[in-house]
């Protein structure tokens, strides 16, 4: 066995191991262990599946984020600790966005409710749905 199929049928191995402590609520995919697969992608060493590997999740999670691939990135000249480095930016760009909608939603329901809170101390109450306007009107 490769070095490659080696460290994808751990890499599997750990998959399905946590996959395992909780089979109700855990699923995943699994990697393909057929070397040929990888080898027809241009992969054929543990660095070259780790670099590939790097560049998925980044571009996925950027498209995930933004919309759209990351096409413009010179994967190539980077290494996989620089796009993993990416990834956890990328990631940390999440949770602010999140946070900073958190603080717009409650601002929108903060501002609802004064509004509400305005509304309901100026409300008249209804007239009387038996009184007619018009009673006096055809009395002469």
């Amino acid at each position: 066995m490769s070095a490659l199929a080696a460290h994808i049928k751990a890499a599997n191995d750990e998959t399905r191991a946590w996959i395992a402590e909780d089979p109700d609520n855990r699923s995943a995919f699994l990697l393909v262990e057929e070397a040929k697969f990888w080898a027809d992608q241009g992969i054929v060493t543990v660095a070259q599946f780790e670099h590939s590997s790097a560049v998925s999740a980044h571009g996925d999670t950027y498209k995930e984020l933004h919309g759209i691939r990351p096409r413009w990135i010179n994967y190539g000249a980077l290494s996989t600790d620089e796009i993993w480095k990416m990834c956890e930016d990328l990631h940390e760009d999440a949770r602010q966005m999140e946070a900073a909608e958190r603080l717009e939603d409650e601002r929108r329901e903060a501002e609802a409710a004064a509004e509400q809170k305005i509304l309901d101390a100026t409300r008249e109450e209804p007239e009387s749905l038996t009184h007619n306007p018009f009673a006096d009107f055809f009395s002469n």
